[in-house]
């Protein structure tokens, strides 16, 4: 049986995707379709195994997600994304969904090994109260998911992932990621082309490379980095219910920002309420 691979894939607003500036490809729900021959970055269909990652490619502003199966002839040269001569098409997935999904994967490959790696394509977990994973190598993964434990990994391409209450995750390398789905978590990434992604209840992100990321997406959740870093803020209206209860909120909106060191200044905390950017003073 041929392999079958299950990645996210970007698209505009409209499900197109434009390649380059004279390719515009239409895509739709539930359809598959099929190219000859695959090379990534130059021909057939790509998407990132690792969800997350299609933030790179598909800003959360202007783009909308769906899962897809990737099969037929595979190239995987790239490190952050696959191509393939045949894509099915499938569900819409939004923006926590990416995160919980990405934090899923990464655990799932961490808890093969042990609490700390320093190795090429090492994976770090731990679950308990307090604990800790660490990943200095290339390409290595850190997990936690207990309260109050803490995920970081050093090397390029890694990910770190926190989902327990008061988590934090922090990524330094390049293209690395971090992501916290925990209430009151934090995520921080510091490399090249780093995401940093948080979807719990207060929850915080911050980028501190000019070419990364900080994803608020969480209910009361706030963002900031530094000069030429960009913040994707999400807003969300509660019914007066129980803030853990995810049906007590109601997405309203999101909106991203550059941090220009002017209107977005630098170092600073910010949210997004009644549409707006806001400045969030310091606890």
């Amino acid at each position: 049986m041929a392999e079958t691979i299950k990645a996210v894939k970007g698209f505009n607003p409209d499900m197109t995707c434009t390649p380059t500036d004279d390719i515009k490809f239409q895509y739709e729900e539930g359809k598959t379709y099929e190219e000859e021959t695959v090379k990534a970055c130059a021909k057939g269909f790509h998407a990132c195994e690792l969800p997350i990652n299609v933030f790179r490619y598909y800003t959360p502003e202007k783009s909308v997600y769906h899962e897809v199966e990737m099969s037929g002839e595979i190239d995987s040269s790239q490190n952050d994304k696959i191509c393939s001569s045949k894509i099915k098409i499938g569900a819409k997935i939004n923006i926590s969904g990416i995160i919980k999904t990405s934090i899923d994967i990464i655990r799932s490959k961490a808890e093969k090994e042990s609490a700390a790696s320093s190795g090429y394509k090492g994976n770090a977990a731990s679950s308990g109260y307090c604990g800790n994973a660490a990943s200095s190598g290339d390409y290595g993964n850190a997990a936690s998911s207990g309260d109050c434990g803490n995920a970081a990994s050093s090397g390029d391409c890694g990910n770190a992932a926190s989902s327990g209450y008061c988590g934090n995750a922090a990524s330094s390398g390049y293209k690395g990621n971090a992501a916290s789905s925990g209430d009151y978590g934090n995520a921080a990434s510091s490399g090249n082309c780093g995401n940093a992604a948080s979807s719990g209840y207060y929850g915080s992100a911050e980028a501190d490379h000019p070419n990364s990321c900080a994803i608020a997406w969480g209910p009361e959740s706030k963002a900031k980095g530094v000069i030429g870093s960009h913040l994707v803020l999400a807003e969300w209206e509660s019914n007066g219910g129980k803030y853990w209860e995810e049906k007590t909120w109601k997405f309203k909106g999101a909106t991203m920002v550059r941090v220009d060191g002017k209107n977005i200044k630098e170092k600073t905390w910010y949210g997004l309420k009644n549409g707006k950017v806001i400045e969030i003073k310091e606890d």
